[in-house]
């Protein structure tokens, strides 16, 4: 996970570039998106295994 964030963050420190071009902004642009997207199905994978555990001991999904 970290490594996807570091990737998006490297795609906004080069799109912050003076001499970048607009086709270049689009390309990295997209990347990012692709890059956030692929960590939202991560931690939606995540989130289906995590139990919830109460106070009882009982366990539920984490809603």
């Amino acid at each position: 996970m970290d490594a996807l964030f570091s990737e998006v963050e490297k795609r906004i420190e080069e799109m912050d570039a003076e001499d970048i071009s607009l086709e270049e902004i689009f390309r990295l642009y997209e990347e990012g998106a692709k890059l956030l997207k692929e960590a939202g199905s991560y931690i939606d994978e995540i989130e289906k295994k995590v139990q919830v555990i109460a106070a009882d001991g009982s366990t539920r999904d984490f809603e």
